[in-house]
């Protein structure tokens, strides 16, 4: 697991955010949320997302046009499919971000997560 120390900090014109990256997944946390919570929290957040991916798929899922435009795709293939998450952290809310998805290679998606996965606030297709 990672801890405060292994963010770097990356500034740009208009943002500044620390990030944390992996193969598998990257965290970003703006400049002025990171602390030792927000760092904590996302610990906790990163820990438990293999178990609460496959709920994200199915909140995909159940958005009112997927089946329409994706009449093949199952749960278990949208999980395998959303690739490597991007997680931002912000006090009231996480955003997944999955750019390297196969679902649908020119659209990413983002899902907005209240809580630890309690609500999904909104689910995005951006491209």
């Amino acid at each position: 697991m990672f801890n405060k120390s292994d963010f770097i900090l990356k500034k740009t014109q208009y943002l500044s955010s620390y990030e944390y990256e992996t193969e598998n997944y990257k965290i970003k946390i703006s400049e002025n949320e990171f602390s030792d919570e927000s760092v904590s929290y996302m610990q906790k957040f990163v820990e438990i997302y293999p178990i609460k991916v496959k709920d994200i798929a199915k909140a995909i899922m159940d958005l009112e046009w997927f089946e329409d435009y994706f009449p093949e795709e199952s749960v278990k293939s949208v999980e395998k499919k959303l690739g490597k998450p991007i997680f931002n952290y912000n006090s009231l809310y996480t955003i997944i971000t999955y750019v390297e998805n196969t679902i649908d290679e020119n659209h990413i998606i983002d899902v907005e997560i209240g809580g630890m996965y309690e609500v999904f606030y909104n689910i995005s297709f951006d491209g």
